[in-house]
């Protein structure tokens, strides 16, 4: 008897085994569906100097952990200096693929991000998307002489040209944006100067000696013609009055009927 029970007591163990293992094998083998993964959604290529490296190559992973083959539908860029080349349109499961992204650098500048846009047959995430980030910087230049070099030679057609017969806010985005950001908000080599917190703490005159004179020890040069620099006193004083109109908590001048005013308060 001890050995009947022993055994209808295996067999009841076994029995209850192979329904837990019956009941268990659709949740292990699905429905034979496809599913996207994508280990990262935002990708980082770096930085490029403007006028050089005129492209950025990166790549990102398209992985499979389904139980059906997953079928790439679609993969675009939001613009077209970007290229994205997948390895391969199918996925096998438990695979990846290798998603190739380049972009060109030509006429940017500054932190930019761009997107890729992805279609598959996943039927729990057809619509997939990953940020592609890219900085393009200004060269560095040295801390300006007294021969201004910066407004002298290739140099000029930059950062003295460009501000000729200007005044006011166009002066401004033609020769100060550039460092400044566009309206003053900020640029890559330059603190923005349309804060109020900065506006506060430096009135006219110090704008006005900082745009002639320049600052020694930084690559910000003296932009008055007695320096060396291509602006004139009229010039000059465009620049701080469009500055210190900054101080109302406005972002625009000249345009505002165009854009309307945005008050930053």
């Amino acid at each position: 008897m001890p050995v009947e029970k022993n055994v209808m007591f295996a067999a009841a163990i076994a029995a209850v085994l192979l329904f837990i293992i019956i009941a268990a094998a659709p949740a292990f083998c699905e429905d034979g569906s496809p599913r996207l993964v994508l280990p990262k959604t935002v990708i980082d290529l770096g930085f490029s100097f403007q006028g050089e490296k005129t492209k950025l190559m990166g790549e990102f992973i398209i992985r499979n952990d389904g139980t059906a083959p997953l079928n790439i539908k679609e993969i675009r860029p939001s613009c077209g200096c970007t290229v994205v080349e997948p390895e391969s349109k199918v996925v096998h499961p438990g695979s990846e693929t290798t998603v190739t992204v380049s972009v060109d650098t030509s006429d940017k500048l500054g932190k930019l991000k761009k997107s890729v846009f992805i279609k598959t047959d996943d039927p729990g995430m057809p619509d997939a998307k990953v940020d592609v980030l890219i900085e393009v910087r200004m060269k560095d230049h040295t801390t300006m002489n007294p021969g201004q070099t910066l407004f002298k030679g290739n140099c000029a057609e930059c950062h003295a040209k460009p501000a000729e017969g200007k005044s006011g806010e166009p002066l401004f985005e033609a020769a100060c944006a550039m460092c400044h950001g566009h309206y003053g908000l900020g640029g890559l080599n330059a603190p923005g100067i349309n804060d109020l917190g900065w506006l506060d703490k430096n009135d006219s005159s110090y704008i006005k000696k900082a745009i002639t004179k320049g600052k020694p020890g930084t690559s910000m040069p003296g932009f008055g013609a007695p320096h060396g620099g291509p602006l004139d006193d009229s010039q000059i004083d465009s620049l701080v009055e469009l500055i210190q109109w900054w101080k109302e908590g406005f972002v625009f001048k000249t345009n505002e009927e165009r854009h309307g005013r945005i008050n930053r308060h």
